[in-house]
């Protein structure tokens, strides 16, 4: 009669029996991949607007017309030909060092829309591209895991470990410049590996095309390439080839990459020798970022300390992938080391054959791949320099940072390529517990398998819980330290979200709010809400918006502001929204006869309707008609002294961001001088202070650039009234 025990077993045996059917059916596979394509459409609308994004559309509109700009300007189409027209040319754009070839194609998705599609379907639309990209590469990544280990559950594990990266996920959906970097990594990576293992000629094409994407994406994409004709070197000299084939491997996707990189990239057209040269000169030189970010509790710059990237992923990575990682580490360098040993054994022995018994170059090659991770069998022929290619990928893309000092801001963004090979290293590692684990006590096999699954239960519970705000993952160290040491929101996504808090409670039709860092934001809302929101550069606006650090903003709450919400990921805000709780008890009173007191008007923009200010006609308007620059200004005279401490420039909601930025006003009596006055923005215009009771003359002046023009619609004076 079968006792408890043997019941017990065999109820174990095949739960574990279907729980490893399940993972190593294609279906589920399959199933999973539908799953995260299927969150990747019900999410990237749930993401706000990153600061860069605007740049980023902007770079790859100019890299677009350099090529598409004559076909665009004999179009029928007005936004078509506007486009093309006030467009800056590649050649002289800041930004020219910089490839958007992926970019473009959703640029010329708004081609085939005519450029009609409003500017918040235009960054939804880049939102899902930047996430299918990212699918792709998951794609390529599944391929590679399962190329290499074989038809288990290690590469559907391997999956999940892809997909449940928090940060990543976040970033797969917003970040347009480094999450296409890392997921063209991935895919660069699959078709380099394949290449490497069979040294065919339609791997060689595909891998050149994919590194071509990567490096026009983020030069950085050069390092994969140099890795894999370095490893095409060697494997050629340990086969022994004739040195023709085995320098005309490297070449030849060195070559291929150079002219796929050249086709894709607009800027290096007209002399690729020199343009070439003048982008890594560029980028070695890197002097456009001069700010200061947060780490480790201080304000540093872009030339960061060795120990950066080593630190941010300390605290940035989910700790059971670092253990991973470091156990992948070690079974590599034993299995290394091992495959060393054997060679070297290989060696002396084929020495004390006679010629007549040499071993075959075949026979060396069939003793030499037997491979798999702690006992789990390899997939095909030579997939073993998978994972020494992966650690050199690894340890020199890592070292090469630190040795070279290359430009870091913001976190570890820049070097996101590298988590590509770290994730690999760390299935690699889970395979090697699981190998170790497998002939193990019972127990010890039951805890190793809740552990895995607990951990990618908690990474898929974490991402439902702070979803859409994936990105500000810390780990439980990281988390400790992170709120008051580390940049958490560096470009602002989460202000989005703010803004349409305050625009659904506050039912003000136009609300003013501040912030330096808010860029395009406003853009990102529906057309029905775009018109209410006025941004402005001026401390005294309705609503103040601010990360909860950084190198510009305190934690403090600015005078006569009020802490109105905050966006709270794992108890850190990330970023808070002020109110004015001093504009509420203002009241402004309109002089309607101070358009008659004016006795004339001056600026340094001649042409201007200087009249459309005092008409009473909202349609009509003064403006400069050009961006604004730095020290254009606008003079009023007043026939008779006054005293008022409010101006509006009245705008329409068509104008209403053709606001001066930076504005300060000069008062005098004669016109000669006069104390600077800063200027505050409240509701319906600005208010200022002055030490003398009466002035005729006022000078407003523009102190910072913008793209818009300045614009008034009709120009008012008043007293403002407790």
């Amino acid at each position: 009669m079968m006792n408890i025990a043997d019941k017990s077993l065999g109820s174990e045996n095949k739960l574990k029996s279907l729980l490893m059917k399940c993972l190593v059916s294609r279906k589920t596979v399959v199933l999973v991949f539908a799953l995260f394509l299927l969150c990747g459409v019900f999410f990237y609308n749930d993401y706000g607007m990153s600061t860069d994004e605007t740049m980023e559309r902007n770079t790859s509109i100019v890299n677009y017309v350099h090529v598409m700009g004559p076909l665009m300007r004999d179009s029928e189409h007005e936004a078509v030909r506007s486009v093309a027209n006030n467009v800056e040319a590649l050649s002289t754009y800041r930004d020219r060092f910089y490839g958007a070839a992926l970019q473009c194609i959703t640029v010329f998705i708004e081609h085939l829309f005519r450029f009609e599609l409003n500017i918040r379907e235009v960054y939804l639309m880049r939102h899902a591209f930047v996430f299918l990209n990212y699918f792709i590469a998951g794609i390529c990544f599944y391929l590679i895991i399962n190329r290499r280990f074989g038809n288990g559950a290690l590469p559907l594990l391997g999956v999940l470990a892809f997909i449940l990266s928090p940060r990543f996920f976040g970033e797969a959906f917003y970040n347009i410049k480094d999450s296409l970097f890392f997921s063209w990594m991935v895919i660069s990576g699959y078709f380099v590996l394949r290449w490497l293992e069979n040294r065919k000629v339609k791997f060689c094409f595909f891998a050149a095309a994919a590194l071509a994407v990567a490096i026009n994406t983020r030069i950085l994409g050069l390092s994969l390439l140099l890795l894999a004709c370095a490893f095409a070197v060697i494997i050629s000299i340990r086969q022994k080839e004739a040195f023709l084939r085995a320098a005309g491997r490297p070449l030849a996707l060195f070559g291929l990459t150079l002219a796929f990189w050249i086709l894709i990239t607009p800027f290096l057209w007209g002399n690729p020798v020199r343009n070439i040269i003048e982008v890594f000169v560029h980028f070695m030189n890197f002097e456009n970022w001069a700010g200061l970010h947060l780490y480790m509790g201080e304000m540093i710059s872009r030339h960061v300390p060795w120990h950066y990237i080593p630190v941010w992923m300390g605290i940035t990575i989910p700790i059971p992938y670092i253990a991973m990682f470091f156990a992948g580490v070690a079974a590599i360098a034993v299995k290394a080391a091992g495959r060393v040993k054997q060679d070297i054994a290989m060696r002396d022995e084929i020495a004390a054959l006679d010629v007549d018994d040499e071993l075959e170059l075949d026979d060396l090659e069939t003793l030499d791949t037997g491979g798999g991770v702690g006992g789990i069998a390899g997939a095909g022929r030579g997939t073993h320099l998978y994972d020494i290619f992966m650690a050199a990928l690894f340890f020199c893309t890592l070292f090469g940072f630190i040795i070279l000092r290359i430009t870091m801001y913001e976190g570890w963004r820049h070097a996101y390529g590298i988590y590509f090979s770290f994730v690999y290293i760390a299935v690699y590692g889970l395979g090697a517990a699981i190998a170790f684990f497998k002939n193990k006590h019972i127990a010890l096999r039951r805890v190793g398998t809740a552990a895995v699954f607990a951990s990618f239960a908690f990474l898929f519970g974490w991402i439902c819980v702070n979803h859409p705000y994936e990105y500000v993952f810390f780990n439980s160290i990281g988390r400790i330290v992170a709120e008051r040491n580390f940049t958490l929101d560096y470009w602002e996504v989460s202000f989005t979200d703010l803004v349409r808090y305050v625009l659904a409670k506050d039912e003000k039709p136009k609300i003013m709010i501040y912030s330096w860092g808010i860029g395009g934001h406003n853009f990102f809302l529906p057309d029905e809400e775009q018109g209410r929101v006025i941004i402005t550069d001026a401390v005294g606006a309705d609503y103040y918006l601010q990360p909860s650090n950084g190198p510009f903003e305190s934690r403090v709450a600015p005078e006569g502001y009020q802490e109105e919400a905050s966006i709270i990921v794992d108890g850190m805000k990330i970023s808070t929204i002020y109110k004015n709780v001093t504009s509420d008890q203002m009241r402004v009173e309109i002089d309607a006869e101070a358009k008659h007191n004016i006795a004339r008007m001056v600026s340094n923009i001649d042409g201007g309707d200087y009249a459309a200010m005092l008409d009473d006609d909202p349609a009509t308007r003064w403006t400069t008609g050009r961006p604004q620059q730095p020290r254009d200004f606008l003079m009023v005279e007043f026939a008779q002294p006054v005293d008022y401490d409010f101006f509006s420039f009245a705008s329409d909601a068509e104008s209403e961001q053709d606001y001066p930025r930076a504005l300060t006003a000069y008062l005098s009596a004669d016109g000669y001088g006069g104390p600077v006055m800063p200027v505050v923005a409240i509701e319906g215009g600005y208010r200022f202070t002055h030490t003398s009771p009466f002035y005729r003359f006022i000078v407003f002046e523009v102190g910072a650039e913008a793209t818009e023009a300045w614009m008034i619609s009709e120009l008012e004076f008043g007293h403002i009234t407790q």
